[in-house]
Parts: structure tokens; sequence; C-alpha cells
């Protein structure tokens, strides 16, 4: 679900990051290729365009791609920008456990 109270948009690029082990600082991600649903192509990030608060946005995970499948923790990473200094940050936000 989309948070942009006043069409502040939090999340506008995304990645889908899954994890199977945890390290000294949390779990080990990485990137499985997702997509919108209704696009045509999977990548590696995903652009998520500025809509109402509460939209719901429906991600697709690629089955082709080797992280697909059952893991321990699945997440959203999504970039960041801090006091107007473009850089790239990827902050796993843990979206649900498999429960395996």
């Amino acid at each position: 679900m989309v948070v942009s109270p006043n069409r502040q948009q939090h999340l506008r690029d995304i990645s889908v990051v899954v994890a199977d082990s945890e390290g000294t600082s949390g779990p080990l991600w990485s990137t499985v290729r997702s997509r919108l649903k209704g696009e045509v192509s999977f990548s590696k990030k995903v652009t998520v365009p500025r809509l109402d608060d509460g939209t719901v946005v429906d991600i697709e995970i690629d089955p082709a791609d080797p992280g697909w499948g059952p893991h321990t923790f699945w997440g959203i990473a999504a970039s960041q920008v801090r006091w107007g200094i473009s850089g790239i940050t990827w902050i796993p936000v843990p979206a649900f456990t498999s429960g395996t």
C-alpha cells in the first residue's frame, strides 16, 4: 500500500529482497527481479508511480529469477535521499516471513 499523505510519496524506487539466513547485522538479503502488475518486463528495481495515499500496489515476482521460490525472509528495499544529497542506501523492510 502506498503511503503518500498530500501526494508526498515515501517509497518510489524499490526492490524485492529475500534471505534465508542472518548475519551479525540481520538477514543476508539478495534481490529478486519483480515488476508492477501489468508491466511487461521484470527488473531488480521497480519504480512506483505517484499515487494517492492508501492505493494498493501489486508487485509480481519473476518465476524465472534464480532467487524465486520459498525463503525464510521476504522484504522490500527502498532507495533513500537525505538532506537533498543523492545517494542510494538500500534499507530492507521486512514484509513477511514464510514460516518455514
